[in-house]
């Protein structure tokens, strides 16, 4: 019993001494030159009492204070010089170790600023090339969108010169409007675009050259069906004017029937006197009733040319053919002249193909 209480307060002990050394360890590992300083000090104070206990021993005869000192320092002086190299050497040492300690801190810190600008420049790279391809499959979509807008308008344009060719009277117009679409497409940011699409094809060497004919033939296009239809829009409103001065003329005809003339429009106007003549049938009108009409004075001018009504009557049909004749000229000049543009435009060139296969590549 008592054997292992004494076995047990050993093993306390041994841990305790265990501690102690390793408590120590860590201060000396702290403060190593303290520690130095210290053992330094008690090393010159053991030494210096060694020195005067070795003068009080009778065999050692010294026969002054002078000779102490002399012997003292003899002794002490290699001591010293021996402390001083090595606190010497550790004031290095520990520079030394302080230096590598701070390089080793810089070069972390240099390596951590190093993954944390990779990081933000990979990130910045991430969002430059989401945005890079933003505007890439914006301005691809907007572009299809608008070529076939083209094409259409060109179907919209070849069927107003047949509507033309088949009744000038009419008011025809190009349905198509594509003049949303080319808004937004004019709100692409084309510095960016130009960035995005120099990065997405720059295998390409004739990227740049691709990219600006895109957007030049995307202008003329736009340019040719605006100017189209807006001289299209100006034209029948001057065809409207006057189909509606001549509608409105077209009363004076009636005043035939009232007088001795009469006999001479008879036929005619058989059919005509329900009518309401819109700028749908003055095609109808003029076959069917001026030009008769027209013949049927003439042929009795000789019979009635002094008679004033007569004359005034025969010049109103003369001035209405030219009327008629004159939007009718004026239809089928604007006509020839539109045919030849959408010929060269939609037919001839083929240039809105070339543009459609220029952004289905572009990937």
């Amino acid at each position: 019993m008592k054997v292992s209480k004494f076995l047990k307060n050993s093993k306390k002990l041994e841990n305790r001494f265990q501690n102690f050394i390793k408590h120590l360890n860590r201060l000396f590992k702290s403060y190593p030159i303290l520690f130095s300083l210290i053992g330094s000090v008690i090393l010159l104070i053991s030494t210096t009492l060694l020195v005067l206990a070795i003068a009080n021993l009778e065999w050692f005869e010294l026969k002054s204070k002078n000779e102490l000192g002399d012997a003292f320092g003899g002794l002490t002086n290699p001591v010293i010089a021996f402390f001083g190299v090595i606190v010497t050497f550790l004031a290095f040492y520990i520079q030394y170790k302080a230096n590598k300690q701070q390089r080793e801190m810089f070069n972390e810190s240099l390596m951590n600023e190093r993954i944390r600008i990779n990081v933000l420049e990979e990130k910045e790279l991430k969002v430059k090339v989401d945005d890079y391809k933003t505007h890439k499959d914006v301005f691809k979509q907007l572009g299809l969108q608008l070529i076939n807008q083209y094409k259409l308008s060109g179907k919209s344009i070849s069927d107003y010169c047949d509507a033309e060719k088949k009744n000038p009277y009419k008011i025809n117009s190009i349905k198509h409007n594509i003049s949303q679409e080319y808004e937004y497409f004019k709100k692409i940011d084309f510095i960016t675009l130009h960035k995005s699409i120099s990065y997405f094809t720059d295998h390409d060497k004739d990227w740049q050259k691709k990219f600006m004919n895109a957007i030049s033939i995307i202008e003329y296009y736009q340019a040719y069906i605006n100017g189209i239809t807006n001289s299209v829009r100006e034209k029948n409103t001057e065809k409207k004017e006057k189909l509606t001065l001549l509608l409105e003329n077209f009363k004076t005809i009636y005043s035939i029937q009232q007088s001795k003339y009469s006999f001479l429009v008879e036929k005619e106007l058989k059919g005509f006197e329900n009518e309401d003549y819109t700028s749908a049938n003055f095609s109808t009108l003029s076959k069917k009733f001026l030009d008769p009409a027209i013949d049927n004075f003439t042929n009795s001018f000789e019979k009635f040319k002094d008679e004033e009504k007569f004359i005034e009557l025969h010049k109103f049909l003369l001035g209405y053919r030219t009327d008629l004749d004159g939007i009718f000229v004026t239809s089928d000049i604007f006509v020839k002249n539109c045919v030849k543009k959408h010929d060269r435009y939609f037919v001839e060139k083929k240039l809105l193909d070339k543009v459609q296969e220029y952004f289905n590549k572009l990937n």
